[in-house]
């Protein structure tokens, strides 16, 4: 990422372990001296490990539960403080379309992706007249690294990586998410788009 990166003016690199809050908080407060208060926090750290339950690792379990889930809520703890001071602010948590329905062998990923939209919906009760924004994005596949995180499931990472080369249109990138929270984020302070469901075109599941 520095390598791509790093020439770029006004961009603030670290490398961070989101499950701890300590840490995700140090980073904020730094990029907060060089750049003023945080007004949009996007929650995109994810881990992803398929497969049956009695078939999967405990670690499997606790590491996607404490990435998706506690890096998330690290993440509004570290921001939430000072946009509800500035009664403004915008926080996008991305979700996954495993949220919004039963898949095989992704019970556990679509759980921690179920707890983020119920994160979000909670927050936003909390937060909606505070004027602070949040948006669940619900992505369907995107052509990403976690899936060769994810890869120790070989039958099911073959399976997948077969079944999104085989879109005639190709899956979805990730500037494609990164223009969708752009777009949220440009919008009037009076509109919120509370959830965004997002696939390629030729996604039928």
């Amino acid at each position: 990422m520095e390598k791509e990166f790093g020439k770029l003016k006004n961009i603030l690199i670290k490398k961070v372990d989101v499950t701890k809050y300590d840490e995700m908080h140090a980073a904020l407060e730094e990029a907060e001296k060089t750049y003023g208060p945080c007004d949009c926090l996007i929650n995109n750290a994810g881990v992803f490990f398929g497969g049956n339950v009695d078939e999967q690792k405990m670690e499997e379990f606790d590491k996607m539960l404490q990435v998706n889930v506690f890096g998330v809520l690290h993440g509004i703890k570290c921001v939430l403080k000072g946009m509800k001071e500035r009664k403004r602010g915008t926080i996008i948590n991305i979700s996954s379309l495993t949220a919004k329905g039963h898949y095989d062998s992704l019970t556990v990923y679509g759980a921690s992706k179920s707890a983020v939209s119920a994160i979000s919906e909670g927050l936003r009760a909390e937060v909606a007249t505070s004027g602070i924004k949040v948006t669940t994005i619900c992505p369907g596949f995107v052509q990403t690294e976690i899936l060769e995180a994810g890869k120790g499931n070989k039958e099911l990472y073959d399976a997948y990586k077969d079944w999104a080369q085989a879109l005639p249109n190709g899956p979805l990138l990730p500037e494609d998410i990164a223009d969708v929270c752009l777009y949220i984020y440009k919008l009037p302070k009076r509109a919120c788009i509370r959830d965004l469901v997002i696939t390629s075109v030729d996604q039928t599941i």
